[in-house]
């Protein structure tokens, strides 16, 4: 502790530790820690994502977000539903649409190919 506090005063400080004096009883105390209320979702908030995917992409098999996130947002919905065999026509149908594109941006033909 001596070496902290002299550290933290650039050696300037001085200190006193005194056992002998009496505590002082007006000193408020800690009140501890308030354990905040929490709603958990279960799992089926996943399901209500992946329905949300599904019944938001266009017809040609495409998600956009604004006019110029299209290939963006395609293939980012395209790896969200990889995995979730209820999404399995949206899946084919967002591949097929990014089959179709040119990738500018070797981020998005780096998704695409990992998806």
């Amino acid at each position: 502790m001596d070496q902290a506090f002299s550290i933290l005063t650039d050696g300037k400080g001085m200190m006193e530790v005194r056992a002998d004096l009496p505590l002082d009883d007006g000193l408020p105390t800690n009140p501890g820690i308030t354990v905040p209320s929490v709603t958990y979702h279960p799992t089926p908030v996943v399901d209500d994502g992946v329905a949300w995917l599904v019944n938001n992409q266009y017809s040609e098999g495409s998600w956009q977000d604004m006019s110029d996130s299209v290939t963006r947002d395609t293939v980012a919905s395209v790896a969200a539903l990889k995995n979730f065999p209820i999404a399995n026509q949206s899946y084919q149908d967002g591949k097929t649409y990014l089959s179709s594109v040119q990738f500018h941006n070797v981020d998005y033909l780096a998704r695409y190919i990992e998806g």
